[in-house]
């Protein structure tokens, strides 16, 4: 986890991991790990959150979910 700020910006990155348990994006549960890597952006007001934007890895994750037909090299 790595935090970057800039005025009323900060950002983030960042690393989802785990174990498939339910089924996501059509695919059926495999118990499969995946490692996902995500960046968020957040813009502030005062003390609050105004903006969020958030961008994740999604061809890794579904590579990693057993989804894709091309294999994540």
């Amino acid at each position: 986890l790595q935090f970057y700020m800039a005025g009323d910006y900060v950002g983030a990155l960042l690393r989802v991991r785990g174990i498939n348990k339910g089924g996501m994006f059509g695919v059926p549960a495999k118990g499969r790990n995946f490692d996902v890597a995500c960046i968020n952006l957040y813009r502030f007001e005062g003390d609050r959150i105004s903006d969020l934007w958030m961008h994740w890895d999604a061809y890794s994750l579904v590579g990693d979910l057993g989804a894709l037909l091309i294999p994540v090299q």
